[in-house]
């Protein structure tokens, strides 16, 4: 074992790049480091923290949200598109997994949307609305479905259509102070999620979504063993 000293503060987020050489932190500030080494890159250090961080499936930039603006960090430069001050994002971001799509979750008395562009020249594409304001987003890895958690629910959405196919809310007034997390099997079958003591398993492969399980335990994060 090894540990990477990344002085970010308490770090609520991380990402492993796909082809194994990186991983980036978020914490009060973002980092990116060398996975051999644990070397920092420095082109990465300085920027601001988020709630989540996406690296596109080449390993060539990392994308993440701080309120109302979108960051791509790409090599020694960050491209920052236009900001819109009519937007708030809610911090969940995610890449498709075939690449082609960039998608982030806002926040606003209007009404929550999902934003998305295509890829790789971030154009904006139609958005969905009535969206909740995800905190954490995930693709399953074929791409069917588009996961969402905050800290008083979570949504399970077709990803081609943003049609609803799970939701699990918390009573009026109960939410945690963490967003929870989310996460696929390899096989794309099974959807894990949770929150502080809560720790949900949907089984998904069938096209409609039915619970198996929900444990009472401590979890912060959870993950599937590679071809499970």
């Amino acid at each position: 074992m090894r540990v990477i000293d990344a002085n970010l503060g308490e770090v609520r987020a991380l990402a492993v790049s796909p082809d194994v050489r990186f991983v980036a932190a978020s914490g009060d500030a973002l980092g990116a480091f060398r996975w051999a080494s644990g070397e920092p890159l420095p082109h990465v250090q300085g920027h601001r923290g988020s709630d989540q961080v996406a690296y596109d499936p080449v390993s060539a930039w990392i994308a993440h949200v701080s309120r109302s603006e979108l960051y791509l960090v790409e090599g020694s430069t960050a491209y920052r598109p236009p900001r819109n001050a009519a937007l708030r994002f809610s911090g969940g971001i995610a890449v498709s997994p075939d690449g082609k799509a960039l998608v982030a979750t806002t926040t606003q008395t209007s009404g929550e949307k999902l934003l998305r562009w295509a890829l790789p020249g971030l154009r904006p594409l139609s958005g969905f609305d009535y969206w909740p304001p995800c905190e954490k987003l995930s693709f399953s890895p074929d791409g069917e479905f588009l996961a969402g958690i905050w800290s008083a629910g979570f949504e399970l959405r077709f990803a081609a259509s943003g049609g609803l196919d799970y939701r699990h809310r918390m009573p009026p007034g109960v939410y945690y102070k963490r967003a929870g997390f989310v996460s696929f099997s390899r096989d794309s079958g099974t959807c894990a999620f949770g929150w502080e003591d809560e720790f949900h398993v949907l089984d998904v492969s069938t096209g409609t979504s039915r619970p198996l399980r929900r444990v009472k335990a401590r979890f912060t994060d959870a993950a599937f063993l590679a071809g499970q």
